[in-house]
């Protein structure tokens, strides 16, 4: 398939990933601190993904299709 999502800012952020890809609304996405807690989740909507009420530090995004789980590291400054 060609629903692909794929995180593109660079890091570090100040809070919104901006996600390219055809069908970014069958992504959902978890974000978990560094010592595993999930932290927050949702359905990546218009391509965007906001964290900035997070506290700043090094955070895992995980971005879930049909097909694949991308992982990311996500620093908040």
């Amino acid at each position: 398939g060609s629903e692909m999502c794929k995180e593109t800012d660079p890091n570090p952020t100040d809070g919104i990933l901006h996600i390219s890809g055809t069908d970014t609304n069958v992504c959902r996405y978890r974000l978990y601190s560094v010592d595993g807690r999930l932290v927050q989740e949702g359905n990546v909507s218009d391509s965007v993904i906001d964290i900035s009420g997070q506290v700043k530090g090094m955070y895992i995004l995980k971005i879930e299709t049909k097909e694949s789980i991308l992982q990311r590291t996500v620093i908040l400054r």
